[in-house]
């Protein structure tokens, strides 16, 4: 299971990385930057929610 998430976290980087050096030499602004990949974000952790359980509810 370590090696998974080690391995989840190498790809998030370089998923973040290529998104900011992206949209960095596209010239768009910090503030749509930030709002793609904040959302990219939110997305993954919803797809890992759904992943893991099978549905959108958190377990408690």
């Amino acid at each position: 299971m370590r090696l998974e998430c080690a391995v989840g976290v190498i790809a998030g980087a370089g998923v973040w990385a290529v998104l900011q050096n992206g949209l960095t030499f596209d010239n768009a602004p910090v503030a749509i930057r930030n709002i793609v990949i904040g959302v990219i974000v939110v997305v993954c952790v919803l797809m890992d929610i759904v992943r893991s359980n099978g549905t959108f509810k958190i377990k408690k």
